[in-house]
């Protein structure tokens, strides 16, 4: 990648062209680098952005190696230098003495956390072998709130590897599992969500990990009682840990908070987000279910995806249908209804998702979409499904027309505003 620069494009783009000349050409270099060591400490005493001595690094770099490595060296003891040392390092590119300075660097309080931040960008690590990167990675993660800095780096890490069709090495799973280990979850990380479970989908492995895994959603449990929390928050790292280890999230997200905390983990699904359990396959979820069938099949019928369109029915719960279609139950719901011992009890926990808690735009329209769910239920052959269903769908058109007397009243009185 080419070298990291700060500050505005045009002022910047100028600066560096100068400096790094100067750094190519200059005759004296230790005349040259004082001036820019100067100019930086000006820069810092008038609040401006100091990018001198890293554009200059950036260009002695083609001229002479062992200068470079002499002056980073000396950075490190440098008050002034230390604050933009790390971005100093990114431009003479990350070698393993580079590596070793970095590692230095976490120990120097006045090197700030979030400095380390640009060894994300420009494949600035795509030298460091892996065991290399796994030492510097964790010792940014050492840092306080250095663990996810450190797994914004790593995630970088891993993509940089796929992208050039490298292999995630041992060293490099091994840094990812210790970060995804020490992760503690609360309510503004969940931009990294993405990040986080391309991490798990690279560095755990099934035959392996299951007890890390138990261990992560464990941490994703804490965070939903002590900081609030919900799966959507995280949904894309339970998304891949349902996926690769079903009996850790089934176990400990699902049933261990107790099946009111469980069902309220992952009720932002109930509308029309993808539930990350979709990832579960649906013998999985079965087996588990069959293993504690009295409470397990209620709990399952209130928490996962139970309905969409035909063609996205096992991707996620929603209520916007093309003109024509019909909702229908997802795979892992019909079989939740018709394998278990007492369907009227797994009936009636979806009779009250059937009533949506919250909407936008007509609840007659709403309750309409899913009408159809109940009528597929009449033809079932159980006669405890199909009698069941027969019992309540007459209701329901009872709701759906006091849904739709209800908002004909409060559109009258609306009209009746408007005109007066």
């Amino acid at each position: 990648g080419g070298p990291h620069r700060r500050g505005t494009a045009g002022q910047t783009s100028r600066a560096f062209t100068v400096i790094s000349s100067v750094a190519k050409y200059a005759q004296d270099l230790d005349a040259a680098w004082t001036v820019i060591l100067d100019h930086a400490a000006a820069s810092a005493a008038a609040g401006r952005a100091v990018n001198s001595p890293a554009f200059f690094i950036a260009g002695l770099k083609e001229r002479d190696e062992e200068a470079v490595e002499r002056l980073l060296d000396a950075a490190l003891d440098d008050d002034r230098l230390r604050p933009i040392f790390v971005t100093m390092q990114i431009n003479a590119g990350i070698n393993a003495r580079g590596c070793e300075r970095l590692i230095q660097a976490v120990t120097i309080p006045e090197i700030p956390t979030l400095s380390f931040m640009g060894l994300m960008y420009g494949g600035a690590c795509s030298k460091l072998l892996g065991e290399e990167f796994k030492a510097m990675i964790l010792a940014i993660a050492d840092r306080d709130e250095g663990v996810t800095v450190a797994a914004e780096i790593m995630h970088m890490r891993i993509f940089g590897l796929r992208s050039d069709k490298r292999e995630v090495s041992d060293a490099d799973q091994e840094a990812g599992r210790e970060l995804l280990r020490r992760m503690r979850f609360n309510s503004s990380m969940h931009k990294l969500t993405r990040d986080l479970a391309e991490i798990a989908d690279a560095c755990l492995a099934e035959h392996r990990d299951e007890e890390l895994a138990r261990e992560i959603c464990a941490q994703l449990r804490e965070g939903a009682k002590s900081w609030g929390i919900m799966a959507s928050d995280f949904g894309d790292l339970v998304g891949v840990l349902g996926r690769k280890f079903p009996l850790a999230v089934l176990d400990v997200l699902v049933e261990q908070p107790g099946p009111e905390s469980g069902r309220s983990l992952f009720r932002s699904f109930r509308e029309n987000r993808p539930c990350p359990l979709r990832e579960i396959d649906d013998d999985a979820l079965l087996r588990w279910v069959h293993d504690k069938p009295g409470s397990r099949f209620t709990l399952l019928a209130g928490t996962i995806g139970a309905w969409g369109p035909p063609a996205t029915v096992e991707d996620e719960e929603e209520d916007t249908v093309p003109a024509g279609e019909r909702l229908a139950w997802t795979s892992a719901m019909r079989r939740l209804i018709r394998e278990a011992p007492d369907p009227a009890a797994v009936l009636e926990a979806l009779r009250v998702r059937l009533h949506p808690s919250s909407w936008s735009g007509s609840l007659t329209d709403k309750l309409s979409a899913r009408l159809p769910l109940l009528e597929a239920l009449t033809e079932e052959t159980d006669p405890r499904i199909s009698g069941w269903a027969s019992v309540e769908l007459p209701k329901f058109h009872e709701e759906i027309e006091k849904a739709r007397v209800w908002e004909a009243q409060i559109d009258r009185d609306r009209d009746e505003k408007f005109e007066w």
